[in-house]
């Protein structure tokens, strides 16, 4: 009212259709539509705006930086989609039946930096897009090698060690919602192979184009926030996995390196874990692993 300087006379000609006839803003939106105008649905032309007042009272804001609230209805009811809905289900399971605890670490990613800087352009003309995503696989497949429970599954009152290694991805996809399709058998296939099985999944993905047994059977999941500029995240567990890693934005800054300051390209990691399989110890040396693994990129090259 006092933005649009409304007198308490002229809100009187407005018809309400709150409770016992109130005046909502939605009518006051409306009325503001029509000021001036004819006789429309009961409200009645408008009369001149009484003198505006020399300043704000306490708790209005001012008339020359306020800003009118956008007109119609202030709240929308969007229906969850299958996918949505399905996708809730799970992560709820996840949360009840997983207790998560979460792990911290960092990483140098300086080397991976430059390796794939490198090797970029001799993979594109194969059309190969080199992602960082290839290099978190393969290091995660090492690391799951030498630490297997990170690996299970809880079966009734019995852990899963598997000896096979599908690895999960999180894929955006806008409203659609996150799904997480996953790359068979990482553990037999080199990086360049992985690669071309990334960029192949994330875009049938993203086209809604994924068959069944590439969402089903993933034993160890990986998701990457810094694609949207994350530098740190603590991720739900793909239940019934018992773990996840979530890797983030690689960040250029200060390091001191043999006693020196030097430019390094930095990362975030952070490992959720089911505290029923996984103990804090092994999060902490699988994770440190997987570091490790990443500040040495030639161990993951080209061997499977």
């Amino acid at each position: 009212m006092r933005e649009h300087q409304v007198g308490v006379e002229e809100i009187g000609r407005i018809r309400g259709s709150g409770v016992a006839g109130r005046v909502t803003r939605d009518d006051l939106m409306d009325y503001l539509k029509t000021r001036g105008a004819p006789t429309r649905l009961g409200v009645a032309p408008a009369a001149p705006a009484p003198p505006r007042e020399a300043g704000p009272r306490p708790g209005f804001l001012s008339p020359s930086t306020g800003q009118a609230a956008a007109a119609g209805p202030r709240e929308e009811v969007v229906p969850f989609t299958k996918v949505r809905k399905l996708i809730a289900e799970n992560m709820v399971k996840s949360k009840h039946t997983a207790p998560h605890v979460t792990t911290f670490d960092e990483v140098d990613m300086t080397a991976v930096v430059e390796l794939r800087k490198e090797w970029t352009p001799r993979l594109e003309p194969q059309g190969v897009k080199l992602t960082y995503m290839p290099f978190f696989i393969k290091a995660s497949v090492f690391a799951l090698r030498e630490f297997p429970w990170v690996n299970g599954t809880v079966r009734g009152d019995s852990i899963v060690l598997r000896r096979y290694y599908n690895i999960g991805m999180a894929v955006g996809r806008d409203e659609k919602g996150l799904i997480v399709p996953n790359l068979k058998d990482c553990d037999r296939k080199n990086l360049v192979q992985i690669a071309a099985e990334v960029n192949d999944l994330a875009a049938r993905a993203r086209a809604d184009r994924l068959r069944m047994e590439e969402i089903e059977g993933g034993t160890f999941s990986i998701t990457n926030a810094g694609v949207f500029g994350a530098t740190n995240s603590a991720p739900i567990i793909n239940f019934p996995e018992v773990a996840i890693l979530g890797v983030h934005k690689i960040v250029e800054r200060p390091v001191i390196r043999g006693g020196q300051i030097v430019p390094r390209h930095m990362m975030n990691v952070a490992l959720s874990f089911d505290h029923r399989v996984i103990d804090g110890e092994l999060a902490v040396k699988f994770l440190r692993r997987v570091s490790e693994l990443l500040e040495r990129p030639e161990l993951l090259w080209f061997y499977a």
